[in-house]
């Protein structure tokens, strides 16, 4: 096969370099692999953030779904390679644009849910030892308090241990964060609510409309106190996951209030409160997100919940996402202006994006593959909420 000189501009300056050129096998693949040798020796060809690859000989711009033997191209000059805007070619044919998607629950606020819902089970089942009055506990209202704290907490943990998991943080420090939070909440939750039911009037119906208030002040409290550890974006999304807080309060309470098997009605409230602040916690983060990376297989089997990652993308946030194996492969995620951006973290580690290996930062679009390691994610693009 012959060989061509490749010429192209790296930060150092001008470079050139020989590599043999097949004339009856499509150019892209080979030039693919051009850049891939040209990454393992360290030289990456200088260009902007986005920026596409473009491939001249004698002055014009090569097709790289052709052959070298199609296009005429010989080894008497030489290939150069370079990188451009994407919008520079007023003649490009326009990429097909797929349709964004509308907010909607993700993967991630499933999970959400259901961590909430194992941690109230948690505290359910924690507080199922602490039935009885005693030298600490000595009245209803002091046994009431720690129950909210106890379900705080265990909802806390879920919560935000839950989230730091999702979103491949340190495990301790959401927990011990949940620890506080969810523990000031219920036991916040708990005072409020036994204060609330004071103020209805007397006899069956205003005891059944008691319980019920006061288990909604503590599904608000409990759930805008886990919020404060799991948002970033301001006091709305606090507000929005209190409002979750209300509901689940209310349909616990409402349970609770239920004839049968104390026990049971117990329990469902518990799982229904605990529910409610999971949720509360990762909608309204996807509810305001541009778009959310999420995996969609490990080494070819799609992960459990406890397995799940997900990252929701916002203006002026920052990511990074870790692959599996032994490589360990990484990349940084930037969402800036209403484009993401995907590099890879370290120089030389193997980040594939819709197939193509990445050597510099690259714009993601809607629908593309992420590989990582054995691991692999999806950009999926969302309509953010005002």
């Amino acid at each position: 096969m012959p060989a061509f000189a490749v010429e192209f501009l790296t930060e150092d300056g001008p470079r050139r370099a020989q590599f043999t050129v097949d004339p009856g096998r499509e150019l892209g693949p080979q030039v693919r692999q051009v850049l891939e040798e040209l990454r393992q020796h360290g030289m990456v060809i200088a260009g902007g953030p986005g920026d596409e690859l473009v491939v001249q000989w004698n002055g014009r711009e090569l097709d790289l779904d052709a052959t070298p033997g199609a296009l005429g191209v010989t080894p008497q000059r030489a290939l150069e390679l370079r990188m451009r805007p994407r919008s520079a070619p007023a003649s490009a044919a326009p990429r097909a644009v797929r349709p964004v998607r509308i907010r909607r629950f993700t993967r991630g606020t499933y999970a959400g849910v259901l961590t909430g819902m194992a941690g109230g089970l948690l505290g359910w089942g924690v507080s199922a030892w602490v039935r009885d009055l005693g030298s600490l506990l000595s009245t209803y209202t002091r046994l009431d308090l720690f129950l909210g704290a106890v379900l705080g907490t265990t909802v806390g943990i879920a919560v935000l241990g839950g989230a730091a998991l999702r979103r491949q943080e340190r495990l301790f420090p959401a927990a011990a964060l949940g620890v506080l939070l969810g523990g000031l909440g219920g036991a916040g939750g708990a005072a409020l609510g036994l204060a609330a039911s004071e103020l209805v009037a007397e006899g069956e119906a205003g005891f059944r409309m008691g319980r019920v208030l006061a288990w909604t002040a503590l599904g608000v409290a409990l759930a805008a106190g886990v919020a404060l550890g799991g948002t970033r974006r301001g006091i709305r999304p606090v507000a929005e996951a209190a409002a979750w807080g209300a509901l689940g309060g209310f349909a616990g309470g409402v349970a609770f209030t239920l004839p049968g098997p104390g026990d049971f009605w117990q329990a469902l409230a518990f799982a229904v409160v605990g529910a409610a602040a999971g949720g509360g916690v990762a909608w309204p983060t996807v509810r305001r997100a541009a778009g959310v990376i999420e995996v969609e297989s490990v080494a070819g089997r799609e992960p459990g919940l406890l397995g799940h990652r997900e990252w929701a993308l916002a203006d002026g946030v920052n990511i990074r996402v870790r692959g599996t194996g032994p490589a360990r492969a990484g990349a940084v995620v930037a969402h800036a202006e209403g484009r993401c951006w995907i590099g890879p973290a370290v120089q030389g580690e193997p980040v594939v994006v819709g197939g193509r290996a990445l050597s510099a930062a690259s714009e993601l679009r809607d629908g593309d593959r992420i590989d990582l390691g054995a691991a692999r994610f999806r950009f999926r693009r969302l309509i953010p909420a005002a």
